[in-house]
């Protein structure tokens, strides 16, 4: 059902709530509390809760300024904003509906973490996580200052410039709190259902370290990182991170730093890291794609302070994904690494392109189609995106020799590539369109060596080719042009020049 309220406890309170009302953190915790994943219990604060102060900061004269200003917030406009949310009173419905559902939420810890949870934030198209401020180890009688002072960070002037950045119009933030049961974690970290590093929708990365995830999340501390396969027990990759820093709960309220505590060890069992993998996998399957969670493990009981849709992670095309029980491949995205694009082409753009790539491989290699499918080929382009086949290539060359054709490009790329194991990722078994592709791409291609040693021995007598060349490219185009030819042949002859 839905709801209008002031505060939605959960678990408990089974409603479905817009995310315009409670926010993207609660919403996201609201939806894993309706599955019975393990969240640590709270209240929502929705922004129908914070209507009377909103309404208070539309008659400041610092909002009025900011409305003035152009969509360029004023430093001083901020502050202002700031200080009136701190002279903000509590009203005898506010009070009264706060301890109301306080006197509802179980705590153990007997201390609260109070965090933001905007409408803009935690977003699958963007994410403003991390502009607003949390309160960790908060006590109850502290509870309300906290929630004044997370309110108030919605006014900050980071804010309002993010706000620009993107586009938006400058209108009064919106705002609602989540109020929980701070968890006095053993270990904490984030969990990513598929690796952002290698893009590798059949691993699991771990990040972990002792004590409280703020540590983590904030960068302050290398964690320990543990790399699953997707099923099965396997780990198939562990580093020790340098723990420097370890945050935990104090009983009373606040935290406590250990610098060096622990950094010796590993933070998770084997045991415990596939049940955090198990975990994040049940929200993968809840959101339908890659997700990251903050989790908390106290007494190996392991629990879910967050989750989200990845937003930096390019989705690899249905068509190219191995199954669970196959071995996986490995693709280059093309697109991003020489084109720097982290869009996908638009439908013209990627027939030209599938097109260039199709001729470019058959002109060296005499066969048609090496660049029409990225699967049992070297190359193609899928849903506006060209990939390469670097598990196919490795029957041709050594993943050394493939870096180097990458290395100018993308240092990164070449780096995973030449690192990459071919008893892991070599395609099994030649592909059939890969047979003796070696032999006809030096019998297509030995000129280029020629033409190399020339433009390192007769820079300008090449140059001059060169322009010579151009000027008789730009003739043929403006030929094809004048010919009565549907824009499909004009695309397939002008790729065949361009090539």
């Amino acid at each position: 059902m839905q709801t209008t309220r002031r505060t939605i406890l959960f678990p408990g309170d089974d409603v479905t709530a817009p995310i315009d009302e409670v926010g993207g953190k609660a919403c996201s915790l609201l939806r894993l509390c309706r599955v019975g994943l393990p969240v640590p219990p709270g209240c929502v604060l929705t922004t129908a809760f914070f209507e009377l102060w909103s309404a208070s900061i539309r008659e400041t004269t610092a909002w009025h300024a900011i409305k003035a200003s152009g969509g360029v917030v004023p430093a001083s406009c901020a502050e202002a904003l700031q200080n009136h949310c701190q002279s903000l009173p509590y009203s005898p419905d506010q009070q009264k509906v706060l301890e109301q559902s306080l006197r509802h939420l179980p705590n153990r810890s007997g201390v609260w973490v109070v965090r933001s949870s905007s409408p803009a934030e935690d977003l699958g198209e963007a994410s403003s996580a991390g502009l607003y401020r949390t309160e960790i180890g908060v006590p109850t009688e502290a509870l309300c200052d906290a929630i004044r002072n997370v309110f108030a960070s919605s006014f900050e002037e980071r804010v309002f410039a993010y706000q620009r950045r993107k586009g938006h119009t400058t209108s009064l933030p919106q705002m609602a709190v989540i109020v929980q049961e701070a968890v006095p974690a053993d270990v904490a970290g984030i969990a990513f259902s598929s690796n952002p590093v290698s893009n590798s929708h059949q691993e699991v990365v771990i990040n972990a370290g002792w004590g409280l995830g703020e540590s983590i999340v904030s960068g302050r501390v290398s964690p320990d990182e543990l790399v699953l396969a997707k099923h099965g027990a396997a780990i198939l990759d562990r580093k020790m991170g340098g723990k420097e820093t370890a945050i935990f709960l104090l009983p009373g309220g606040g935290v406590r730093e250990c610098h060096g505590y622990r950094s010796g060890r590993f933070c998770l069992e084997e045991e415990d890291a596939v049940a955090l993998r198990d975990l994040t996998l049940r929200v993968e399957e809840l959101y339908g794609c890659p997700v990251d969670v903050e989790w908390a493990s106290l007494n190996g009981e392991m629990l879910l302070l967050q989750a989200r849709p990845v937003t930096t992670m390019v989705p690899l095309p249905e068509a190219l994904r191995t199954a669970v029980d196959t071995p996986a491949r490995m693709y280059l995205d093309l697109t991003l690494v020489e084109h720097g694009m982290q869009g996908a082409l638009s439908p013209l753009g990627s027939s030209w392109m599938d097109l260039v790539l199709g001729y470019t491989l058959e002109s060296l290699t005499a066969h048609p189609r090496l660049g029409r499918d990225a699967v049992t080929g070297i190359g193609q382009v899928v849903d506006g995106r060209m990939y390469l086949n670097i598990s196919n290539l490795m029957w041709v060359m050594k993943p050394r020799m493939i870096s180097l054709i990458f290395g100018g490009l993308d240092a990164y790329s070449a780096a995973i590539i030449r690192s990459a194991d071919p008893g892991q990722w070599k395609t099994p078994g030649r592909p059939p369109l890969l047979s003796g592709i070696l032999a006809a791409s030096l019998r297509h291609s030995h000129d280029l060596f020629f033409h190399a040693a020339r433009g390192f021995l007769l820079p300008e007598t090449v140059a001059h080719e060169c322009r010579a060349s151009t000027a008789e490219f730009l003739r043929a185009l403006d030929d094809l042009e004048s010919q009565d030819l549907s824009f499909a042949d004009y695309c397939r002859q002008a790729g065949r020049l361009t090539v």
